[in-house]
């Protein structure tokens, strides 16, 4: 959508010829106010609308007034239009409805018709605020328009866009994005600087706004607890390993990242990686992320179906640029005004989440998300240079138009871009001493600017209840740190594909340098084989701003003077620190003690929120010593079958242990057979990671923070013939390992822009289990947060939700000690053991209100998807057991006096053919 500029608004018009156009505009549209009435009517009209073009034409450089202002991507709020004005905005920004708050402007009737514009007339005398009833039903009349025509805009106007229309503006901020009086007044006054400065304190605007918070009161929901399993409205603390409600029982959350597309901006175009426009993308500065993860409008519909799909941790992206986009310490209030409205919609539908910032090999600029451009200027990098010298992969600017996107991205991390930012990020200080930013060092800056960005976001959301804490980084990555020689790197632990060239050479091509690289594809046993060469950077581009290499000044390498090749002069100046001498330990030197300040921020804002610590890719976790800060920090790794992923295909007759193969174990203990073989594999490896992170992390929650699948597997074609036999065995086996394991999770990922040509529109990945194929023109169903499911949309656009929609326990009064659902017979079984009379007396002095009758029955959830309408058999070994279909929720109860101390309780659902009712039973 294109943009309004202030300048684009004015005109060069003298006063006479100002007047004269006014007049004629009237005359055109049949408009002359108080025609047959009075000429005082009349002439006051003309002057004031004349008095209010002379402030925009002659006086706007001045007084920053504009003829009319974007107030969000469907509402432009303005002064009355002239023809020509209508005719641009149509065209121009998709303009198709106009509201006229004017009693006394009857508006352009042939010229809307002609259009086929919709007028909505809200008449309200000049000099006046509109009534409450007015307001009501020019705020309907929106929400209505919004969900029947979403791609349209509306102009909304009185005469001068001062009071009657933005008061009406004002109601709509308050109510869609849930703001208070002062922050509406502060963000209208933004957008359009000639809106009354008092607005917010008329009448009808403080009705309207009481009346808005009754309704949200009367919506409000118990934050206690919930009995409807999938819920967590209600405080979640931990004891050991666990998550618990504040009944005591047990958490096992299961959740979702929402989404793939919040890695991109949606202005000043649509972010989406095989798009490229050579002014807008290299405008780092001038971006925005409204709208990520997606319109608020659309929000009810979305959470509605997550929540009927069982997955309610949402991990929700917020990528660094996204907040700090325009320059460091200036935040784009803008956005994170949205994601406070998102997130205040959240426990209407039972949702926790975690703010992720995410990012991947550092930034959009160096082929990933994250960091804001400017950050590259810090460290003295070109991000125009980086396709030339090879320093970044970015998709946007690398990518042959029409062919496919390769899965390239990772390789980035050995790229001079990103392995460049890395290091300077956690140990600039260590290794780039010598180079500062604005008085200070490079890490410095960059982490005072990280840290305190996400510090300012935990102050504007500390109120909000769904918000259960933050991550520190999506998938870290050390750069350069601990590499042990510069001449290659090593294969068994970084992708080599495409270009790859080595550090050094890296070094050299940054430098303007010509290097001859090898150009590796994709082969079997090995991953990829070197294909040939190519000569890269033959222009003697550098890639640094001032033609000066950060590692060339640092002594890590020098040209030599005969042959002007590359030549190292301190191979493992990375490994050994150098000013001790000892060898450097990532973990322990740079990244632990970042993670510390970085979480001792967030919870200076709100102590009880957690913070989520992931380790390196692939690697074991850190360490935590007893010095390190070990409050609320839950362990957070992410999985993939990285085989599977990469070459995309899965049969379902082998597979690969490639976390055993990365720590030494041989081929042949490595490979599975069969789908049973492929559970097996998969339940082995998140085994040794929950295992890993307890051992070294110490007893800590642990939330798998990404796990999935990709959709275009085995050549898409399951996107011809709609057979997603493959897709439901294999992420069947992958749930069905966490399940195994008992742990916290949250799947890769919830993309409402997937689509089957593009995927996730980044980099050519297609994870998404929700993927629209045909724009709705009607607005989706939802729930409106009530426990009685809308059905009729429930599932559209879902994929492989056999394998995504399982029974899991979520709330269980005890330790749990197995589950495990069989998809081919739709049965699940559950174990527990409930709590000693010692735990119940620990937990009751930690707090937990473990008397409520609650706190000994444990909810499962039983999703509709396979289990409704149909008789079930449902089993316990002990305690009384009770199903609610409407609730998709199972409950078991016992009582506490008849269960033996070693007691264990087994619970078994499965479908019945034979019988029309349900059944429960003691086994």
């Amino acid at each position: 959508m294109q943009r309004l500029h202030p300048e684009q608004q004015h005109s060069s018009l003298g006063i006479s010829k100002a007047l004269n156009e006014e007049v004629r505009m009237l005359q055109e549209a049949d408009a002359v106010p108080g025609k047959g009435d009075n000429i005082f009517t009349w002439t006051r009209f003309i002057i004031s609308l004349y008095y209010n073009k002379l402030a925009v034409n002659m006086f706007g450089f001045l007084t920053g007034w504009t003829w009319f202002n974007r107030v969000d991507d469907f509402i432009i709020l303005g002064a009355l239009p002239t023809p020509s004005q209508i005719k641009q905005l149509h065209k121009n920004e998709n303009v198709d409805i106009v509201i006229n708050m004017c009693s006394e402007f009857p508006g352009y009737e042939k010229l809307y018709k002609d259009l086929d514009i919709i007028q909505i007339r809200l008449e309200t005398p000049d000099f006046c605020v509109p009534s409450l009833d007015s307001i009501q039903d020019g705020i309907n009349e929106i929400v209505k328009l919004k969900q029947r025509m979403p791609k349209s805009n509306i102009y909304l106007h009185c005469k001068a866009g001062r009071g009657r229309s933005a008061a009406l503006a004002m109601c709509y901020l308050l109510r869609t994005y849930q703001l208070d009086l002062a922050e509406s007044q502060k963000i209208l006054l933004e957008k359009r600087h000639q809106v009354d400065k008092d607005l917010c304190q008329r009448d009808e605007i403080r009705l309207f706004y009481k009346d808005l918070l009754s309704d949200i009161e009367a919506d409000s929901v118990d934050t206690k607890y919930s009995d409807i399993a999938q819920d967590w409205n209600t405080p979640i603390t931990h004891s050991g390993q666990w998550f618990k409600d504040s009944l005591g029982r047990t958490l096992l959350m299961r959740g979702i990242n929402v989404g793939g597309s919040s890695k991109l901006p949606t202005s000043p175009y649509a972010g989406s990686t095989h798009l490229y426009d050579e002014v807008l993308f290299w405008d780092h500065r001038n971006v925005s992320f409204v709208g990520r993860p997606f319109p608020l409008e659309e929000a009810h519909e979305h959470f509605s179906r997550l929540r009927a799909w069982g997955l309610t941790l949402i991990r929700i992206l917020v990528p660094w640029e996204s907040i700090e986009h325009s320059g460091p310490g200036s935040y784009d209030e803008e956005y994170i005004t949205y994601l406070r409205s998102l997130i205040k919609i959240m426990p209407k539908y039972g949702l926790k989440c975690v703010i992720d910032p995410h990012q991947d090999t550092w930034s959009r600029f160096s082929g990933g998300s994250g960091a804001p451009g400017w950050t590259f200027e810090v460290a003295g990098l070109d991000i125009k240079a980086f396709k030339e010298t090879g320093a970044a992969y970015v998709h946007n600017t690398n990518a042959v138009p029409g062919d496919p996107l390769p899965m390239v991205w990772p390789t980035n991390y050995t790229k001079l871009a990103s392995c460049t930012m890395f290091t300077l990020f956690f140990a600039g200080d260590t290794f780039a001493p010598n180079r500062k930013y604005q008085g200070k060092s490079i890490q410095q800056f960059l982490n005072d600017s990280f840290v305190n960005a996400y510090q300012h976001l935990a102050t504007r959301l500390v109120d909000l209840d769904a918000v259960m804490g933050f991550e520190f980084m999506n998938e870290p990555h050390p750069g350069y740190i601990g590499l042990n020689q510069l001449a290659e790197f090593d294969p068994i632990v970084n992708l080599i594909f495409g270009d790859s060239p080595s550090p050094l050479q890296s070094f050299a091509l940054g430098d303007g340098i010509p290097q001859t690289v090898g150009v590796y594809i994709k082969s079997w046993p090995f991953p990829t084989k070197k294909s040939h060469d190519r000569v890269i950077n033959g222009s003697k581009t550098s890639a640094w701003l001032d033609n000066k290499c950060i590692w060339k000044e640092h002594g890590v390498w020098k040209t030599d003077e005969v042959t002007n090749e590359p030549v190292l002069l301190n191979s493992d100046y990375f490994s050994v620190h150098p000013v001790t001498g000892q060898k450097i330990s990532f973990y322990d030197d740079f990244y632990v003690p970042l993670v510390n300040r970085y979480v001792k921020a967030i919870q200076s804002v709100k102590n009880d929120w957690y913070c989520l610590v992931e380790p390196l890719a692939n690697e074991r976790a850190p360490v935590y010593k007893k010095d390190d800060h070990h409050h609320n920090v839950v362990f957070s790794p992410h999985w993939y079958d990285l085989n599977c992923v990469f070459y995309k295909k899965f049969n379902g007759k082998i597979t690969h242990d490639v976390q055993c193969l990365q720590r030494g174990g041989n081929v042949l203990t490595a490979t599975y057979f069969g789908r049973n073989g492929a559970k097996k594999n998969y339940r082995g490896q998140i085994q040794n990671i929950k295992q890993d992170g307890l051992r070294d992390m110490g007893e800590k929650p642990c939330i798998l923070g990404e796990v999935g699948i990709p959709m275009d597997l085995n050549d898409k074609i399951a996107f011809e013939d709609d057979d997603y036999t493959s897709h439901v065995n294999f992420l069947d086996a992958v749930i069905y390992a966490l399940e195994t394991n008992l742990i916290n999770f949250t799947l890769w990922n919830y993309d409402v822009c997937n689509d089957h040509e593009f995927g996730d529109h980044w980099n050519g990945e297609n994870f998404s289990v929700y993927s629209v194929k045909k724009q709705k023109e009607d607005y989706m169903e939802h729930d409106d947060g009530n426990s009685k499911l809308s059905k009729k949309h429930l599932y559209d656009g879902g994929r492989v939700l056999e394998a995504v929609l399982r029974p899991y326990a979520s709330k269980i009064a005890g330790t749990p000690t197995g589950s495990e659902f069989d998809l081919d017979k739709t049965q699940y079984t559950f174990s527990f053991t409930p709590f000693t009379q010692e735990q119940q007396d620990k937990l009751q002095e930690e707090g937990y209100d473990v008397s409520d009758n609650m706190a000994c029955t444990t909810e499962i959830f039983v999703p509709y998807f396979h289990y409704g309408g149909k008789a079930l058999k449902i089993q316990a070994n002990l305690g009384e057991c009770d199903y609610n279909e409407e609730k998709q929720t199972l409950y078991h109860t016992f009582d506490r006096s008849t269960i033996a101390k070693d007691a264990t309780i087994t619970i078994q659902l499965e479908i019945l053919e034979s019988q029309e009712k349900s059944s429960c039973s003691v086994m």
